[in-house]
């Protein structure tokens, strides 16, 4: 299991954990929100204990900036000078899903206690702290979509200035269709008016797509000095495609002790600008608190299907219930699950089970105190209770007679020490050892389940119960703890490795999340990931089902044959398990994969290759191709198609005789079709040295070299030579380089556009990619 992190901070509010699709766990604590980054051992070093980068989304220049902002006093009803006139720390936390930053990876947002909302991206190494790229606040207050309102209910300004305040967020889980591999996603915020207005946010996009208002503006004008003119508690379902490219999801949210979800609609007609609507008035109250004055302390969806409906569950005081919807979108299931927590509760969590239909529903109070179902869903809904409080005061002594029961083996013994509920136990044994001191008190601020399913993350700090003796424990820290669901030992159905050779793909999860998993887990998973990559490798290559249909999208075709496709995936997960031996080995290069690269490459459209650039991608794949990947059936053909278009589209002074001669030497015999001319190569007369202008050999996939001994890396994606350092990324996984940084100013078109936009994950280990920020 992954080593627990003891962190100098104490998080300032509850619901502090959220974990994205590339493994970063994000906590919130005051003035920053510091993230766990997976370290992925490297080839060649010792696997350190430590498993994560430590970095942070810093808020403290944004802290000083908001602290300098001249706000205007507002109207003593609104006035909130703690907080809106306050420095501004996080308060609500949220990750997007995977391909909305520039190297696509995640994004997180943040609003802050004084109603702002911030997002951040990573940017350089993956230790690097992330950086503000949209500040949305100014968009939110300046947005004149919304109802004009009524003057006689409240004052235009009143209005104005309530609807400027950000809070609270959700942002949906990834719209996946026909066309758009990465998915669309959309971002809820709530206003401080009791209205949600929806943005599509992108590293380089940010705009207003929709918004609602559940509520009438006499309840805002109600409730307006209580201080609940806000929803709370925003998530997101899962979405559900029902007609042509139209696809709907709930919003869920709270409000003065109620919960009900909208019905949010998406059509995907056009890809580049979808139209967002919101279906009627809110679906309708189908829970809430003991009263009106009682809290909702959380919400939350399953992030998949199960039992082919809709799973949501939400957390009050003395009890936990789970809501199951249709696809009709008609509540199929209700039931309660009663419990003793009066105090908030603060981390509510699906995870996965091994078995059909069935969910395990965890609940953390801020004492520590948790309850955790197993539900299974069905035509009639069917739960037990595992444990309805399993932390709490040690046993007392009995004088009744035990049962005896058959002894625990050792595997369930070590998969019982490895539950959460059991490392939060032994934590607090430890810590009272430590201090020799009676007893200790548990405070609990939040709870996440890993991307997988399979791993649950725990914040939580330790205290003396007793006032007198809290110099004894002044050292105190929040560790953010990681064990196993009780009763859970799977992973989401649509992310996991199955027999029967389903797997996830670099678009929908990172390997580095894969990796982080099965570095928790141990051999039980890594062993279940050996054993389905291994049977799919052993399905031959199949070249001849790579073919480019005329109007077909460049780029989904690219990405489907190559980053998507089933047993190019099975290569790359089998072959990233090598880093998790006790002497990591490098990741070598992969025939099937670099085979399904240029063959794909090689069938892409001519007219993509009118320019300079695109036209060396296509030499070097076809270069690739015959030196390397003779025996490839088909490869030979298709280089010899590339070279002679090149042929009649280069000037005169070139020509590609001796690569067409190779390709002759090779298949010159009908029955021994491939010749081996050795390691030695040949001088192109194409590619020419950056620095002398004398032409490249070829006969390395790593390096290339002039007749003069320049040497020079090769892109591990286009094969080209690295001339430009600051125009390379470089793997978080496996560490290889190619080219194709963001910089300013450089227009890529044609094959050079199209490679570098569908290739967007290592093609080697489907690892996300950084770059140094200049």
């Amino acid at each position: 299991m992954l080593k627990t992190v003891r962190l100098k901070l104490l998080p300032t509010v509850i619901n502090c954990l959220s974990w994205s699709p590339e493994g970063a766990l994000a906590v919130i604590s005051g003035e920053d929100v510091v993230i766990l980054y997976p370290k992925i051992p490297q080839a060649g070093q010792r696997v350190t204990k430590q498993n994560f980068y430590i970095l942070r989304a810093n808020m403290r220049k944004l802290i000083i900036d908001a602290m300098e902002e001249e706000i205007p006093p507002a109207p003593a009803p609104i006035y909130s000078i703690g907080e809106e006139q306050g420095p501004g720390y996080g308060k609500v936390i949220a990750w997007s899903p995977l391909g909305l930053s520039r190297y696509r990876r995640s994004l997180l947002a943040v609003v802050s206690t004084n109603y702002k909302i911030y997002i951040f991206e990573p940017v350089g190494r993956m230790s690097d702290d992330m950086r503000v790229v949209h500040d949305l606040s100014p968009m939110l207050a300046d947005y004149d979509g919304l109802p004009k309102g009524n003057e006689e209910i409240m004052e235009e300004a009143w209005r104005k200035r309530l609807r400027a305040r950000c809070t609270g967020m959700a942002w949906s889980m990834a719209c996946v269709t026909e066309g758009n591999r990465w998915g669309e996603s959309l971002v809820a915020l709530a206003n401080d008016y009791l209205e949600i207005v929806l943005f599509r946010v992108s590293y380089d996009r940010k705009e207003i797509v929709g918004h609602f208002v559940p509520f009438t503006e006499e309840n805002v004008a109600k409730y307006l000095g209580k201080r609940l003119t806000h929803v709370s508690n925003l998530q997101w379902s899962p979405w559900v495609h029902y007609e042509d490219k139209k696809y709907w999801a709930f919003l869920a949210y709270s409000w003065n002790g109620q919960i009900m979800v909208s019905t949010i609609i998406m059509d995907m007609e056009d890809l580049n600008s979808p139209k967002i609507a919101v279906e009627g008035e809110p679906f309708g109250l189908f829970g809430k608190a003991v009263s009106q004055r009682h809290p909702v302390w959380s919400l939350t969806f399953v992030s998949e299907f199960i039992g082919d409906q809709i799973v949501f569950a939400y957390a009050v005081q003395t009890r936990t219930t789970i809501v199951t919807f249709g696809k009709d979108r008609q509540i199929k299931q209700t039931i309660d699950f009663k419990n003793d927590f009066m105090e908030p509760v603060s981390g509510l969590a699906f995870a996965p089970s091994e078995t059909p239909d069935t969910v395990v529903m965890q609940t953390l109070t801020i004492k520590g105190r948790s309850q955790i179902i197993t539900c299974t869903i069905s035509a009639d809904i069917v739960s037990s209770p595992i444990s309805a409080s399993a932390i709490q005061s040690p046993p007392q002594d009995t004088a009744e007679d035990l049962t005896m029961t058959e002894a625990p083996t050792d595997e369930e013994l070590r998969i019982q020490a490895s539950t959460w509920p059991s490392v939060l136990a032994e934590m607090k044994q430890d810590y009272m050892e430590e201090y020799d001191i009676p007893c200790a008190a548990i405070r609990g601020y939040g709870l996440a389940v890993s991307p997988l399913g399979g791993i649950t993350a725990v914040a939580a700090s330790l205290h003396p119960k007793d006032s007198l003796e809290y110099i004894t424990g002044n050292n105190e820290k929040t560790s953010i703890l990681f064990g196993i669901t009780p009763g859970s030992s799977g992973s989401w159905s649509r992310l996991s490795f199955h027999p029967d050779g389903t797997m996830p793909n670099p678009t929908i999860i990172a390997t580095e999340t894969i990796l982080q998993e099965a570095q928790a887990l141990g051999e039980t998973y890594s062993n279940r990931i050996f054993a389905v990559t291994s049977a799919g490798v052993a399905k031959d290559f199949n070249p001849g089902a790579i073919q480019y249909t005329e109007g077909e999208n460049v780029n989904e075709f690219l990405a489907k044959h190559v980053l998507l496709e089933t047993t190019g995936n099975a290569h790359r997960y089998l072959s990233s398990l090598k880093l998790l031996e006790k002497r990591p080995l490098p990741i070598p290069e992969n025939p099937y994969i670099i085979g399904a690269s240029i063959i794909t490459a090689l069938r892409a459209p001519r007219h993509l290759c009118e320019d300079k650039q695109s036209k060396r991608i296509l030499y070097s794949m076809a270069c690739v191709g015959i030196m390397g990947l003779y025996r490839v059936p088909g490869i030979l053909e298709l280089s010899k198609e590339a070279f002679k278009w090149l042929d009649e589209h280069t000037p005169e002074d070139t020509d590609f005789k001796l690569e067409l001669d190779i390709i002759d030497l090779r298949t010159r015999d009908e029955e021994t079709p491939v010749v081996d001319i050795g390691n030695s190569g040949f001088v192109s007369k194409f590619e020419k040295c950056r620095i002398c202008a004398q032409g490249m050999i070829w006969r390395d996939l790593r390096i290339a070299e002039c007749t003069n001994g320049h040497r020079f890396s090769r892109c591990a994606m286009t094969f080209l030579p690295i001339t430009e350092p600051m125009a390379t990324r470089e793997c978080g996984v496996c560490r290889r380089m190619v080219l194709g940084s963001h910089q300013e100013g450089i227009i890529r078109t044609g094959l050079l556009e199209a490679v570098w936009a569908s290739w967007e994950a290592c093609l080697h280990c489907g690892g996300r990619f950084w770059a140094e920020d200049s």
